[in-house]
């Protein structure tokens, strides 16, 4: 190959080369490049490199694209439908490294903050109950269970709740349990009964309706159940659930729905 530099070290002219054949092949610098010596198609192969041979030194940013990746570079894909608390999953990092760190699901939920809902659990009682139980007994079908993924996390309880009672003596009250522990209720003194809520109609045409709600902390991760009790705390009578005390066939008479929903909260 011939180069002409001019008096400033300009290069001028230059003949190309269409072909190295030449033992000697071409001269660089004092450096010799022959044909034996030059890329041929699948040269550059796993073979013929050895570990680490090609670092970060050996290019330059954006000398390596797309169009030059194969699209099974990266195998394997699985869609996922459910993880487990020790699955690892990919963070990428934002500081200095930007490298991606892997973290359990269990540390990132952990570490992800509070206030966030995690699952929502709701029962819906529509038909009625009667009971003339004294004590506290739980109203069938008004109950959910739910299975906290952490034992920090919080469960928010809201209750709506219809009802009546055979006029006369006769109280209604209702309660919110956790299992076999009553929360939301009032605090003791003496012999008054601790209710989350009343439900006594004035009148045998007319249903009362209650609500309550608490944020819970029931410190597990296993399954709990909450659920509601009512009782004709005063005696003497029947209390209802969703029925007015008379329940005639007419259109005055009206039938109510009582709902339960359970709500966790990730601490």
């Amino acid at each position: 190959m011939t180069v002409e530099i001019d008096g400033a070290n300009n290069i001028i002219k230059t003949n190309t080369i269409s072909e190295v054949t030449s033992a000697n092949g071409v001269t660089i610098d004092g450096l010799s490049i022959k044909d034996s010596k030059l890329v041929t198609a699948d040269s550059v192969i796993e073979a013929n490199m050895s570990a680490n041979s090609v670092d970060s030194d050996s290019y330059v940013d954006g000398s390596i694209d797309g169009v030059h990746l194969s699209s099974n570079v990266i195998t394997g894909q699985t869609a996922l439908t459910s993880v487990a608390n020790d699955d690892l999953v990919l963070l990428s990092d934002t500081s200095g490294s930007a490298a991606l760190k892997k973290m359990t699901v269990a540390n990132l939920v952990a570490n992800a903050g509070g206030g966030k809902l995690l699952q929502v659990v709701s029962s819906t009682k529509t038909d009625t109950f009667t009971t003339s139980d004294t004590s506290f007994t739980d109203i069938t079908g008004l109950g959910a269970n739910i299975t906290p993924t952490s034992s920090s996390s919080k469960v928010y309880v809201v209750v709506s709740i219809q009802g009546s009672q055979d006029i006369g003596s006769n109280r209604v009250n209702a309660r919110l349990l956790r299992e076999s522990t009553a929360i939301a209720v009032g605090a003791s003194a003496g012999n008054r009964v601790q209710a989350s809520v009343g439900l006594t109609s004035d009148h045998a045409d007319l249903i009362a309706s209650a609500s309550a709600s608490v944020l819970d902390s029931p410190n597990t991760s296993s399954q709990i159940t909450y659920k509601m009790q009512i009782a004709n705390t005063a005696g003497g009578g029947l209390c209802y659930v969703n029925r007015t005390e008379n329940d005639s066939n007419d259109s005055g008479m009206p039938r109510c729905a009582s709902t339960i929903t359970v709500m966790e909260i990730g601490a």
